[in-house]
């Protein structure tokens, strides 16, 4: 099924998640070294130049407590396969803020400006503090 975000997948779980059904590419402003992530529902490399490549198959809930427009499917899948990298310790937590700003910058360029003034700001509050507060426990 082809959705107009630009991606293609499935709903799952009722329409809370969704599987990816190709693999989806992106341009991220983190130049690190590779890093491959394979958990069984979520798999993605991340290469030294910034591209960001999630497979076909991988599970993510869009954008977590907000209205799932195609932007925000669309900026969610980068931003949840970037958390999951600073989570597992494979990226170091200081890209997290960059994972972050991404958002914010993909949801503009797709034109989602509402989303942009309410929900990225919450987004950065929960990754910056309580998801790195969580995390040292």
């Amino acid at each position: 099924m082809t959705k107009p975000s630009g991606i293609h997948y499935e709903l799952i779980e009722n329409g809370k998640k969704g599987r990816l059904l190709s693999n989806t590419t992106y341009n991220t402003q983190i130049v690190h070294k590779f890093i491959s992530y394979d958990r069984g529902d979520f798999c993605c490399d991340l290469y030294r130049d910034g591209r960001l490549l999630v497979y076909r198959g991988s599970i993510w809930d869009f954008g977590t407590g907000s209205i799932d427009t195609p932007a925000m499917v669309y900026a969610s899948l980068e931003h949840d396969a970037l958390c999951k990298l600073t989570n597992a310790r494979l990226l170091p937590w200081k890209y997290r803020f960059i994972a972050d700003k991404g958002l914010w910058n993909t949801l503009g360029s797709k034109g989602a400006t509402l989303s942009r003034l309410w929900r990225v700001p919450a987004v950065m509050i929960y990754s910056q503090l309580f998801a790195r507060w969580k995390d040292k426990k």
